[in-house]
């Protein structure tokens, strides 16, 4: 029986005129409420680790609601059903991995963006598939800043890699090296922001690259460096070149030396 183990809820954008939020996840077994976690304070820009026990049922049903006075609203719902004969909206057939959902899945401009990270097992004893590559981030060019100055911040599949720093469109502040983070372990699809810290209690999304690694991947080339633009007529157009390589991990590497970066 397919076994749901939740691990993080990121928060892209808040709904309209909300500065802060307060979503909860509600749990379904075989389309039973059987229970919820939750709420979190979440704004925009921030991740909330999810301490959760395993979900194991053939139907698994998860919603992602935002506490209101009123009446909760919902943002969002994502089930999970052993069974491909049955088809429902914002469906999953369980296969082990790791797994990222957006909620909801379709929504309009201004309206609150959350994307949700799982891991499915099929078996209690199976354990996931190893992450098989290295994300090494070189370095970090800031264009033209949005402001004066911006702290921007690097986050991968919702993790913060790096950051706040401070950079402006001018002298030394204007590019950072980022060779000295470690590699980090990536499967085929992973997702890279840059984000602006802003004093008040919202972040601005600069931009989102999905790095996608298939059978055509050429990791002998240098890629191209990721552009991050976002013009939406403030001051400057806040766009950032980030530099970066991708390598296959190394499990017994036969020279420490020449391969030590490479490993993750």
């Amino acid at each position: 029986m397919p076994i749901v183990r939740l691990r993080k809820l990121e928060c892209l954008r808040t709904g309209r005129g909300e500065l802060t939020e307060e979503p909860y996840i509600a749990i379904f077994i075989n389309r039973q409420f059987v229970g919820d976690c939750g709420p979190f304070s979440m704004k925009t820009g921030k991740t909330q680790e999810i301490f959760h026990g395993d979900i194991e049922a053939s139907v698994v049903g998860l919603r992602l609601l935002e506490s209101d006075p009123g009446k909760d609203d919902v943002l969002g719902s994502v089930e999970f059903i052993d069974d491909s004969s049955v088809e429902v909206p914002n469906m999953i057939i369980p296969q082990s991995g790791s797994y990222t959902v957006d909620l909801p899945p379709h929504r309009e401009s201004g309206d609150a963006h959350y994307k949700l990270y799982f891991d499915i097992f099929l078996n209690p004893e199976d354990s996931l598939p190893s992450s098989q590559y290295c994300l090494q981030l070189l370095s970090i060019h800031c264009v033209n800043a949005q402001e004066w100055k911006d702290y921007v911040f690097i986050k991968v599949n919702g993790v913060k890699v790096w950051g706040p720093e401070r950079m402006r469109d001018r002298g030394d502040a204007s590019e950072k090296s980022l060779d000295h983070l470690d590699p980090i372990q990536i499967s085929r699809i992973t997702e890279i922001r840059l984000w602006e810290e802003d004093s008040g209690n919202r972040s601005d999304l600069f931009g989102t690259f999905s790095l996608i690694i298939d059978d055509t991947y050429n990791f002998d080339r240098t890629p191209e460096p990721i552009r991050f633009s976002r013009d939406e007529g403030i001051t400057g157009d806040a766009t950032y070149t980030l530099s970066y390589r991708v390598s296959r991990r190394i499990e017994n590497p036969d020279d420490d030396q020449l391969l030590w970066r490479y490993r993750c």
